[in-house]
């Protein structure tokens, strides 16, 4: 998409997860929902880039970000154990 930009404000006023009994079944929903609106939520999980803080420069940043866009994802957990990359 080399050369286009779409500029769109959004306010995100409630995040809610739904978990609710599922009729015929078991089990539970799982979803999220965003100023009341479902949402389908496809992700993956962030670990630190390295071992010490420094390791990880911008452009390893900005990468791993690109990537999860080119796989069209819209949810990034990140997870540091109380680290986080910059």
């Amino acid at each position: 998409m080399a050369g286009q930009t779409k500029v769109k404000n959004v306010g995100i006023r409630t995040v809610r997860l739904v978990e609710e009994p599922v009729p015929g079944s078991e089990g539970l929903s799982f979803y999220f929902e965003v100023n009341h609106v479902p949402i389908f939520a496809k992700g993956a999980n962030i670990i630190p880039l390295g071992v010490f803080y420094n390791e990880a420069d911008d452009e390893d940043i900005e990468w791993l970000l690109q990537s999860s866009v080119d796989a069209n994802m819209n949810m990034v957990r990140v997870w540091g154990g109380g680290y986080y990359q910059p």
